[in-house]
């Protein structure tokens, strides 16, 4: 990439679109020289063998994925799923929530026909009216190499300038670059958001075997359905974070115990007939799958339920109620699309 491009300074790239050479394509106008800072190129071609952990959660809000799948921060983490099961509902979310609630910011890397819009991220984004809270680098769709490439480096110059001024930061690289991604080299992508401590979402349709990502949400189908949303596999969703000291040992029990009951329940499906011990476990299931939905901030306007965020503390200690059994006689109704198990309560009555 040549020497001359620039990059916006921290903020200044926010609300703005600007592609592989770090130049507005808006229509809004130059960004102001005194706004400028010099680009610098990521060596991502290398890695260190220890560059791909991290050992913090980003807490994101979202039950389902801070117990069963957290998020690592400053790491790469990937969510795969086809079009129509919610996942870009959920990098809706995420952004909200890193704004509301860490004054944060993301950095979207896309690729389209025509313009940033018409990508499944950047409509995510218009959609949930977050443009103020993102900055998007944006190419027409190419087959180049070098395109992706470009693109990935002004995402990450554009996210340690903010990193820079003290923000917090999501990198969200869509389908199209990803794909590339993987063929640069993700171990040294991994190293150098570590170093940077920049927050790195992949987001796919399929899933590849990836040693570079230190964690994955795979989307559900069969959720989706039943609109279980957010239709996140329980199962197939895992991190990394729930290995070693990432996470406490009350954490990670109790996504122990879940994953049991819930391998325990899809075993049991499978029977034509059930003791009463069994009958009371598929219950118990049931309703831990529904406490795993949650209503969305972003989605207020649709489904008239106000948005919860619940800290991963408060996620813990309501599954480890309910999976004791305290509430296994509660209505199932009164589990769906709350935020805590004190909520399930209220609700019940």
């Amino acid at each position: 990439m040549s020497a001359q491009v620039s990059i916006p300074k921290g903020t200044a790239a926010l609300h703005r679109v600007l592609n592989r050479l770090g130049r507005p394509t808006d229509g809004k106008g130059v960004i102001a020289e005194q706004d400028l800072t010099t680009f610098e190129e990521f060596k991502l071609d290398t890695a260190t063998s220890n560059s791909v952990g991290s050992s913090k959660l980003y807490e994101t809000g979202i039950k389902a994925i801070d117990l069963l799948a957290p998020i690592p921060s400053g790491g790469i983490y990937t969510l795969i799923g086809d079009l129509g099961l919610g996942k870009l509902v959920i990098i809706e979310e995420l952004i909200h929530n890193l704004a509301t609630r860490r004054h944060g910011y993301a950095v979207a890397v896309t690729m389209g026909e025509t313009s940033y819009e018409t990508t499944g991220l950047g409509t995510s984004i218009v959609e949930g009216n977050l443009q103020a809270q993102t900055a998007v680098i944006f190419e027409p769709q190419s087959g180049k190499s070098d395109v992706s490439r470009q693109l990935i480096q002004v995402g990450l110059n554009v996210a340690r300038q903010l990193r820079g001024q003290g923000h917090e930061v999501l990198l969200l690289i869509d389908e199209p670059v990803v794909s590339y991604a993987r063929a640069l080299h993700l171990p040294g992508l991994a190293a150098a958001v570590q170093a940077e401590s920049i927050t790195t979402l992949l987001l796919t349709r399929t899933e590849e075997k990836d040693q570079a990502s230190a964690g994955k949400l795979v989307m559900s189908r069969a959720l989706a359905e039943q609109r279980l949303y957010p239709a996140m596999d329980r199962l197939a969703s895992t991190s990394t974070l729930l290995q070693g000291n990432a996470t406490d040992q009350e954490h990670q029990e109790t996504t122990r115990q879940v994953c049991a009951l819930l391998q325990q329940a899809e075993t049991l499906q499978q029977q034509s007939t059930h003791s009463a011990q069994e009958q009371q476990l598929l219950n118990r299931a049931r309703r831990l799958n529904l406490f795993l939905t949650q209503p969305f901030h972003v989605a207020e306007t649709f489904s008239g339920i106000p948005g919860e965020y619940l800290s991963t503390a408060e996620t813990l200690n309501s599954v480890h109620d309910l999976l004791s059994g305290r509430y296994d006689t509660l209505p199932e109704a009164a589990f769906t699309f709350v935020g805590t198990i004190d909520q399930v309560i209220a609700k019940a009555q």
